[in-house]
């Protein structure tokens, strides 16, 4: 068995990179601090244990209530955000079809232009040959 306390007073010595560890004490228990949670001074209840049961009904009955009232200010939220959606949606819906549209209209105009155009191209190329000296006449 190796003795894994070296004398790191010899030169050279490395001392142990993990010392033996001997179980520590445990930590101390958390003292139970939930029953003393809320202040007396809000109204409530300071200890749960000997409290009246109808102001904890009252209690548990007011946390529905709001939780109620939460889960309903929450279905408002998420109904708007579907009908928000719904109809950005149809919106560029509409747009892109009018767009779509508009090309399917316009492109018989825009093939006519183009035909003029190029058609006028071709007559000014020819307007310009015209005007070239002749050639082989001195």
């Amino acid at each position: 068995m190796e003795n894994n306390n070296i004398n790191t007073t010899q030169p050279g010595a490395v001392p142990n990179a993990i010392p033996n560890m001997t179980p520590s004490t445990p930590p101390p228990a958390m003292p139970n601090i939930v029953p003393n949670m809320m202040p007396n001074s809000m109204n409530m209840p300071g200890n749960f244990m000997g409290e009246n049961t109808n102001d904890l009904r009252n209690m548990v009955q007011e946390t529905l209530n709001f939780a109620r009232e939460n889960n309903n200010i929450l279905k408002k939220m998420r109904r708007a955000q579907r009908r928000t959606f719904t109809l950005h949606l149809i919106y560029w819906i509409i747009i892109l079809g009018i767009s779509v549209g508009a090309y399917y209209f316009a492109k018989p105009y825009f093939d006519k232009a183009m035909a003029l155009y190029t058609q006028g191209a071709q007559n000014f190329t020819n307007f310009k040959d015209f005007f070239k000296p002749a050639q082989g006449v001195n």
